[in-house]
């Protein structure tokens, strides 16, 4: 019934189907059929409300699978890039040119859509130029992502130069959602983030070199290795000096 097609039950909303029976001892639990599992920041009765309207995101009837995040294309309109068009591998990716072939800028363009900024002032005085050179001629970068923060479903982030992002969803709606609500651990170095490293650490930042780990939901992020090891890194260089 809740998936009839037809126009005299049409609702505005979806119906929120859940699993439901009488548990009369812990492995009733169990059984596939006794429960379901329901998306919430922390259990509260606003977070259940929530859950309730929007079910497609946040109720799923089975243990959800493990999502991993992911861009998967790249589109750049106007500018330097005008007309580019990438569809990117779910494995690995390599940008592979020259001296002044783009590389960097298109990395840079890259972080400009995510609406991250670098680190340091080297870094971001680069970040500006190379993409103010890219895109101030009205330039605008599309990027297909797949986030795992919203269970696997993807999304389009645009952004237009001199202008903040805009998300939309698989349907093309606006969203509320922001990029860095997308892809939370995301993390992109330049070759300036990398030549400045070495200063960073005493200039009192925190340096986070990422590597890849499997966090306690089941998602694979980005971790730091810690301020404490770069240092020590760093100290261990000045005595060979």
């Amino acid at each position: 019934m809740c998936k009839t097609k037809n126009p005299d039950y049409a609702r505005e909303r979806d119906i929120a189907c859940l699993h439901a029976a009488d548990v009369n001892c812990d492995e009733d639990l169990a059984k596939p059929a006794a429960s379901c599992f329901i998306k919430m920041t922390e259990p509260s009765i606003e977070a259940l409300i929530q859950a309730f309207l929007d079910p497609e995101s946040r109720i799923r009837l089975a243990e959800p699978k493990s999502s991993y995040a992911e861009i998967e294309a790249i589109a750049i309109d106007n500018g330097y890039f005008d007309g580019l068009r990438l569809h990117l591998s779910n494995n690995l990716n390599a940008i592979i040119g020259g001296r002044g072939t783009g590389k960097s800028t298109l990395i840079e363009c890259i972080r400009y859509a995510l609406e991250l900024q670098p680190i340091g002032e080297d870094a971001r005085k680069a970040h500006t130029a190379l993409v103010r050179n890219a895109l101030e001629n009205g330039g605008m970068v599309y990027l297909r992502v797949r986030s795992a923060a919203q269970l696997g479903r993807c999304f389009t982030i645009s952004r237009r130069y001199g202008e903040p992002a805009e998300v939309r969803d698989e349907y093309s709606q606006l969203s509320r959602l922001s990029p860095s609500t997308l892809l939370p651990a995301i993390a992109i170095y330049g070759q300036k983030r990398d030549s400045g490293n070495c200063q960073v650490a005493n200039h009192g930042f925190r340096f986070g070199a990422r590597i890849i780990v499997r966090n306690p939901i089941g998602f694979d992020s980005a971790a730091g290795i810690s301020e404490k090891a770069c240092r020590k890194s760093l100290k261990d260089r000045q005595d060979e000096e």
